[in-house]
């Protein structure tokens, strides 16, 4: 059965998602989105009264991690600010993320946004 084990590990690394070194610049990008959503946060004084939401984003790993939470931001942004001012706020953070998300989820973006 040895032979079964690395055929396995390819076919998990193509359906999972494999553990792919980071490039540097895109951890930086990532990191700025990452402070972009929490100043912004703070600004509104979610910072305190949302520290669920703070923490969700402050230690998501991923771009797509940071990406689903722009929903919940938007949310707790428009009970502060008014959905008009909430908006503006995330799509500034949207633009952000041009680069870092798989080709697919910005095609889907992109079409949104015209």
């Amino acid at each position: 059965m040895r032979w079964f084990k690395p055929r396995m590990q390819s076919i998990y690394n193509i359906l999972g998602q494999a553990d792919r070194p980071t490039p540097p610049a895109a951890k930086a990008r990532l990191e700025a989105v990452r402070h972009s959503m929490l100043d912004i946060m703070t600004a509104a004084g979610l910072d305190v009264r949302r520290i669920d939401l703070f923490t969700k984003i402050r230690f998501a790993l991923t771009a797509e991690s940071l990406w689903y939470a722009r929903s919940d931001l938007m949310f707790a942004l428009s009970g502060v600010l008014g959905e008009e001012r909430a908006h503006a706020h995330i799509m500034e953070i949207t633009r952000q993320f041009i680069g870092l998300l798989p080709q697919a989820r910005q095609a889907t973006r992109t079409r949104r946004q015209h």
